[in-house]
């Protein structure tokens, strides 16, 4: 993104954009022809941008990618210090998504350390 003043000329088109502290990183872009100007949002220039673009330019635009998603889930013992009686334990499970491909890699790096979610329980408890 452009985020010093920038100024273009396209025959009597001008261009401009971060031209005020308040629009600065191309919050706004402004466009005169002739003695005629109009300032446009860069969400709403974008917008119309892809109105026009066909299938391959939408692609090229939205750049999504499909992930397969896996949830882990972690076992997770803490010590009190207060709150509840000192040296009190609080145990609970948390669980979140990572991609099949950080997955994969996780796996290798931690396989010496996984286990059976009974056995985690089981393990909590001492």
């Amino acid at each position: 993104m452009i985020s010093k003043f920038f100024q273009s000329t396209f025959n009597d088109l001008k261009i401009t954009a971060n031209y005020s502290p308040e629009v600065l990183n191309c919050k706004k872009i402004k466009f005169e022809l002739g003695d005629k100007a109009a300032e446009v949002d860069r969400s709403d220039l974008y917008n119309l941008l892809v109105l026009f673009a066909d299938d391959e330019e939408m692609d090229k635009c939205l750049n999504v990618k499909n992930r397969e998603m896996v949830m882990i889930k972690k076992a997770v013992k803490v010590v009190t210090k207060e709150a509840i009686p000192a040296g009190g334990e609080v145990k609970f499970f948390i669980e979140y998504p990572i991609s099949q491909e950080d997955y994969e890699d996780y796996l290798k790096e931690n396989e010496d350390k996984f286990v059976k979610e009974e056995e985690a329980k089981s393990k909590l408890d001492n």
